[in-house]
């Protein structure tokens, strides 16, 4: 029965916790009648297993091996994070010598982050008990599985030579395959973005140039651009960095995950995934995000999506090495974009999504529907055709460039055109204030300058409903022109309260005081 329950138990650590058994000198996985030893890397902590039959063992004994694992630890501390479990398994009840010994020879050393803890398993009572109340306390699931092996019933017995080959099995299963030795792709992008970004900084500072205006100039994601037929502005922002420390967090990220992804996916997928990334994240931020936009993120948050989807094709190799850090990243910094207004999170998380079907699409599958290449090359078209599709026709985006239309008409001083076009804005009900005011503004300023005083004044009480200060400038304005010195100098006066800081505003007043003196 103890036998059994020893190698069910093997096999579980092996087959869902990813516990592997050590190698002999000839590299094949050892296995020993009288204990067993397992071991795993889990998120950098080394922790190793021991399973050992109680019932052989005097207190004595236990209290020996227990020093002697001590001693192990004290000579391998400069080795953060190592874990030594005991596991004793016991037929019946143990005598209270051996559970003292077992007890005393734990050790918590939370500064050098090395542990020896011990359980105790009682098969005739199905019991499993911790003999540790010190943090930190989580077990890796260990009493969990225990009470759950105790509680089955007793099933086919399990041979040596299976546990032996399930450890290499899943041996093969944790190995990182790498395709790449050297990540070429990664270090030659960090050294594009740096020149790029010292040869525009060096050449604004140079020539004078508004830095943030030069990168619209020279290639950032800018709305009103791109629905012009500037289309290579969804690429160009990759390589675009809005100053020295968003260049240097988006290159050292960049270099912190593309070297484990080149070398995992290797150069021409692990391009095709960046660029591929670095577009669909553009173009999720042209659909929801109406402000100027530059930088790599949206391709790096690729590079993660990229290892979401090799977890899918190697589920215990990411779940042991890196998968809680992939999450955890994902998570935080979502999180932060999410109650930071100036960070673009449409970009990132388009490229999140850009990463994940491009991996889909370029990493070989396993004959299995969720893994298939053309799914996933089927669903990165569509979302990138869908995508630029409802882009180009959604209403702010439509704002935008109609916005542009009544600047030039404006300039042009067309009132009656600029009239027309400023409806078509507000019948799309433009959703960012600024635009809102400006299309407000100059609606009642053309259609004033057309002769329709009425309308205007329309126009700037409804202006006045958002921009309070515009609102009765405005109107002061118009009841100037039409004569009426009273309501002007009202909402002059008003526009002065609510912050306007116009000139005019003190020589309009000026001048209605003294015509008013004149017709007294």
């Amino acid at each position: 029965m103890k036998a059994q329950f020893i190698k069910r138990l093997i096999k579980s650590l092996i087959e869902e916790h990813n516990f592997l058994l050590p190698k002999d000198r000839d590299g094949n996985p050892r296995l020993s009648a009288e204990h067993s030893v397992l071991a795993k890397n889990h998120f950098g902590n080394d922790i190793l297993l021991e399973l050992l039959d109680g019932d052989r063992l005097t207190a004595e004994e236990i209290n020996a091996r227990l020093h002697h694992n001590r001693e192990f630890l004290a000579e391998n501390k400069s080795r953060p994070g190592l874990f030594f479990w005991e596991i004793f398994i016991f037929e019946s009840d143990p005598d209270a010598d051996k559970l003292a010994a077992i007890t005393a020879g734990q050790i918590h050393n939370l500064t050098a982050k090395t542990f020896l803890k011990c359980l105790s398993v009682n098969l005739t009572a199905k019991t499993v008990e911790k003999h540790f109340t010190t943090v930190p306390k989580d077990d890796f699931n260990l009493t969990e599985t225990i009470a759950r092996l105790l509680a089955m019933e007793a099933v086919d017995a399990i041979s040596d030579s299976e546990l032996i080959e399930l450890s290499s099995q899943k041996e093969r299963e944790l190995m990182i395959p790498l395709q790449s030795d050297f990540p070429l792709i990664t270090h030659t992008l960090i050294g594009l973005n740096i020149l790029i970004g010292a040869l525009l900084l060096f050449y604004s500072q140079k020539k004078g140039l508004n830095y943030s205006r030069f990168l619209i100039d020279f290639g950032a994601k800018e709305n009103y651009k791109i629905l012009s037929g500037e289309y290579w502005r969804f690429l160009t922002p990759v390589f675009l960095h809005a100053n020295l420390p968003h260049l240097f967090v988006n290159c050292y990220s960049l270099h912190a995950i593309g070297v484990l992804v080149e070398r995992i996916i290797g150069r021409s997928k692990f391009l095709a995934v960046y660029l591929i990334a670095g577009i669909m994240g553009n173009i999720l931020s042209f659909i929801f995000s109406t402000n100027p936009g530059v930088g790599a993120s949206g391709s790096i948050f690729g590079l993660l999506g990229a290892l979401l989807y090799f977890g899918i094709l190697k589920p215990s190799l990411f779940k042991s090495r890196f998968g809680n850090s992939v999450v955890l990243t994902i998570i935080i910094n979502l999180g932060y974009g999410f109650i930071n207004p100036v960070i673009d999170n449409f970009a990132h998380l388009g490229g999140l999504i850009g990463g994940f079907s491009a991996a889909g699409t370029v990493l070989p599958s396993e004959r299995k529907w969720y893994t298939n290449r053309l799914l996933y090359l089927a669903l990165t078209v569509s979302m990138i055709g869908a995508g630029l599709g409802y882009g180009f026709q959604n209403p702010q985006n439509q704002i935008i460039f109609k916005i542009r239309e009544l600047e030039k008409l404006d300039r042009a001083q067309k009132w009656e055109q600029a009239e027309g076009k400023a409806k078509e804005i507000l019948r799309l009900n433009p959703r960012d204030q600024s635009l809102h005011v400006y299309t407000l503004w100059t609606l009642a300023k053309s259609q004033a300058l057309s002769g329709n005083y009425p309308e205007a004044i329309a126009s700037a009480k409804k202006l006045t409903a958002i921009d309070s200060a515009n609102g009765h400038y405005l109107q002061g304005v118009f009841y100037f022109d039409m004569g009426k010195l009273d309501l002007a100098r009202a909402e002059l006066e008003g526009a002065k309260k609510a912050g306007a800081d116009y000139e005019m505003i003190d020589a309009l007043l000026e001048e209605i005081n003294r015509r008013k003196e004149i017709s007294e």
